[in-house]
């Protein structure tokens, strides 16, 4: 095979095992010693002559006569002045020092306690939340201050809408306190917003009054099952079989009737219970 001589520029023939072996790149030994003899560079710092070898050298070894000169040169090349301080230094980094770089990531701002007038640093990102230069100052704002009608939301209460809203995103599987739906079907629907609407509309058709001895008392009025509550879900059961018992007695309309239900007293509440058990 031919291949071109690296020296002399000339067409030479080679065999198969030569190109295999990584070898014959030159026509002739004089070619060879001719190619690999030292040559004279000057060197880019100190501008001295010196000798090179143009074969088996790397890139930096043709430039510079010695390894001092090829420090300067990189120390020249990072030449650099710090942002905070002005001093000059040799670093790829943008600060001399890490005091000089700590100064400059200390982004922090000087905001005056409410409380106590006091100077405190807060971050950036923190000074239009930050008030307060410590927790005994926010407790003092909290006790003293944020009081009665100094609380923003002195006197709202949200409508119920927002309140259904806001049980929605803690109910089931929502909630932190999950443990996959142990709670009884029972306990679930006496503790439903529908049931709750359901009790408030019995009590206020009926003035907060015992409709069996008149009591009054606030805390001791219950709201009575004219037809029981078990016989109800027996019905949503029975009509509504494909679905859950919650989900039926949920859906289910005879359920949700105020005139299936009757304020009474705890004592009378008591007495109706022992008339039906008899």
């Amino acid at each position: 095979m031919e291949r071109i001589c690296k020296n002399c520029g000339n067409k030479f023939i080679i065999s198969q095992t030569q190109i295999n072996n990584n070898r014959g790149f030159f026509c002739s030994r004089e070619c060879y010693y001719k190619f690999i003899a030292a040559k004279i560079s000057n060197c880019i710092v100190c501008k001295k002559e010196f000798k090179i070898h143009t074969h088996g050298t790397k890139k930096n070894d043709n430039k510079f006569c010695s390894r001092i000169c090829q420090k300067l040169f990189t120390k020249l090349k990072y030449k650099k002045k710090c942002a905070i301080c002005g001093k000059i230094f040799y670093k790829r980094a943008k600060y001399c020092s890490k005091k000089c770089s700590d100064k400059a990531r200390d982004t922090k701002v000087n905001k005056i306690c409410l409380i106590c007038g006091k100077k405190f640093k807060v971050y950036k990102y923190k000074s239009k939340k930050s008030k307060f230069c410590s927790n005994e100052c926010v407790g003092i704002y909290n006790k003293e201050i944020k009081k009665g009608k100094g609380n923003p939301n002195f006197g709202k209460s949200p409508s119920l809408s927002t309140r259904l809203k806001m049980s929605d995103k803690h109910r089931g599987n929502k909630s932190y306190r999950w443990k996959g739906g142990k709670t009884k079907a029972y306990f679930l629907i006496r503790g439903s917003m529908s049931y709750l609407d359901w009790r408030q509309k019995c009590f206020i058709r009926d003035k907060f009054i015992c409709q069996d001895c008149g009591d009054k008392t606030g805390g001791n009025l219950n709201v009575h099952h004219i037809k029981s509550f078990k016989k109800l879900m027996k019905e949503a059961i029975k009509y509504m079989p494909l679905l859950q018992p919650y989900d039926a007695a949920m859906v289910y309309i005879p359920m949700w009737n105020p005139n299936n239900g009757i304020t009474v007293c705890e004592k009378c509440h008591r007495k109706r219970h022992k008339k039906w058990q008899k």
